[in-house]
């Protein structure tokens, strides 16, 4: 810890009895405050999830994201740094469209949750909307699940819609540690300059109180 060391030297002049101080020697500041931190990560997950029914075949949802990840384990949509989506399906005569992600409404990941955890409403392709976990089994926001087969797992908008029973599949890509700073209480200035002010006031005091005194 900072340690603010005020050193008075202290010289009795017994005959003229009285006792003095001669000097105020300074204030040492003899080494540097560890800064406390808040510890935190920059996560990244990639996700797939298979299983949607389309008319030639099946499709598959993929993507990966990226969030600050701090003492809880929850994910939300504040946290997220990046994220990315795509959803790939077949259209017929070995051709498989791509359509990709632009926009999130809704996010949340449980780090300690497992794959059900997660759960995503976002836009995808021209104006369409992709669902994953409880939005889409609820039919939560733009989710026109209400209605489809059971159980519903991921949602994607276009036209009548495909759906999945399949959880996502997510995985850790990469945790970058984040240290970030607090400036702890004594190096606020003004503290050490009231502790300077006070000091000298004592000194003061101790010269008053001993001038008239005779040994």
């Amino acid at each position: 810890m900072k340690t603010i060391w005020l050193k008075y030297l202290l010289h009795g002049a017994k005959s003229s009895g009285s006792l003095l101080i001669s000097s105020l020697f300074g204030l040492s500041i003899l080494g540097a405050t560890p800064l406390m931190a808040n510890a935190l990560s920059l996560d990244t997950f990639n996700f797939t999830q298979g299983g949607y029914v389309t008319p030639n075949g099946i499709g598959t949802l993929s993507g990966s994201f990226t969030a600050t990840v701090g003492m809880s384990s929850i994910i939300g949509i504040g946290d997220l740094q990046n994220i990315q989506d795509n959803f790939a399906f077949p259209v017929g005569n070995g051709i498989t469209a791509i359509l990709y992600g632009y926009n999130v409404q809704f996010f949340s990941y449980n780090i300690n949750g497992g794959n059900s955890s997660l759960d995503l409403e976002g836009s995808i392709g021209p104006a369409q909307t992709v669902c994953v976990g409880a939005v889409a089994a609820f039919g939560f926001g733009n989710c026109n699940t209400v209605g489809g087969p059971a159980p519903i797992n991921g949602w994607v908008g276009l036209s009548s819609g495909f759906f999945t029973a399949q959880l996502p599949e997510i995985n850790l890509v990469s945790s970058v540690p984040i240290i970030v700073p607090t400036v702890p209480l004594d190096n606020d200035p003004t503290i050490v300059t009231m502790t300077f002010m006070s000091s000298s006031a004592v000194a003061i005091a101790w010269k008053r109180k001993f001038k008239s005194t005779n040994f």
